[in-house]
């Protein structure tokens, strides 16, 4: 979901579920509401299957940028990053720079807040089958537009080499130079299922693989923090606070949290604890203590950074995996 801040009636909402478990749904492209969420109207997109982030201009309602991972199951259809000029009425897919080999898709997208014509988007090819499920490829990684998306760069110094998995993305508000990645890359050190237990690769952090990277030179360059990475395919998400760069958190069936930005993560206590499988996070601009987070369980809201949290139990909301009749 997308609102477009300049009027706040505009929405757009990009359907299927982007995480990558054998239970995911998809969706039949990207909806529009000009009237606050009342109506809304397919404008396009039907074949991406799961579309994984939407950003709006901060300034022109007409533009529009997606995010489309595409199909789990198959290399059928649409993936990789779209752009619309014109209110959603015809999308141009960007391939200058970016893969376009029909395997590898969009899977994250984040624009510098102070200049629209600079994006990053991070590639991801997988395919889930039956039997086996594979997470990454030649094709991924992190690339830079500074043009709106007419030319890409693929970024790569500090940044592991080989295939990649799944990769997400955050920039920081106040000096959009800082941008963090959480990369999914070969063997995975500690954090819960799937994870190789501790070996001496796991604490040299010369030797790149999976974890939390951070540029602070519009990703020229970047420096590998901490290896953490828990189950990359179905979560991959991390948050900068909008008011504080060293205040880093990593989703994940916990919530990890850093306060030095990046390099060390701890997992935050309950009320955290209970509640599992976090995917959506947003943190006020105006109150870095004041955050919402979205998973599986539900919604929830803090008012002091985690001390204490509202659970909103009202919401008729649920994933249903099985039905069976009698």
């Amino acid at each position: 979901v997308a609102i477009f801040q300049g009027n706040p009636r505009i929405l757009w909402v990009g359907t299927g579920e982007a995480n990558n478990r054998n239970s995911v749904a998809w969706g039949d492209g990207i909806y529009k509401s000009t009237d606050g969420g009342q109506t809304f109207q397919n404008v396009g997109l039907k074949n991406t299957f799961q579309i994984a982030r939407v950003v709006t201009h901060p300034s022109d309602p007409e533009i529009a940028y997606v995010a489309a991972i595409g199909n789990l199951w198959g290399y059928t259809g649409d993936r990789g990053v779209f752009k619309t000029a014109d209110g959603g009425k015809t999308w141009q897919k960007l391939t200058a720079g970016l893969p376009d080999d029909g395997k590898t898709g969009a899977t994250d997208l984040v624009m510098d807040p102070g200049n629209p014509e600079v994006l990053y988007a991070a590639f991801y090819q997988r395919l889930r089958q039956p039997w086996r499920f594979d997470s990454g490829g030649p094709s991924g990684g992190i690339f830079k537009t500074t043009d709106g998306g007419r030319t890409w760069k693929k970024l790569a110094t500090g940044l592991p080499a080989g295939d990649t998995g799944r990769i997400g993305l955050d920039i920081y508000r106040k000096n959009p130079k800082i941008v963090m990645a959480i990369v999914e890359h070969g063997f995975q050190c500690g954090g819960g299922r799937g994870a190789a237990p501790a070996s001496p690769d796991c604490a040299d952090m010369t030797r790149l693989g999976s974890g939390v990277y951070r540029s602070e030179d519009g990703g020229e360059t970047w420096k590998f923090l901490n290896r953490y990475n828990n189950r990359p395919f179905y979560y991959s998400q991390i948050r900068i606070n909008p008011s504080d760069d060293q205040l880093v958190y990593v989703l994940a069936t916990s919530v990890q949290w850093s306060r030095d930005g990046g390099k060390t993560l701890t997992q935050a206590q309950a009320p955290f604890g209970p509640n599992y499988d976090h995917h959506a996070m947003w943190i006020d601009p105006t109150n870095k203590d004041r955050f919402y987070l979205g998973k599986d369980k539900g919604l929830t809201l803090t008012h002091d950074h985690g001390a204490s949290f509202i659970y909103f139990d009202n919401l008729p909301i649920g994933q249903f995996y099985k039905v069976g009749p009698d």
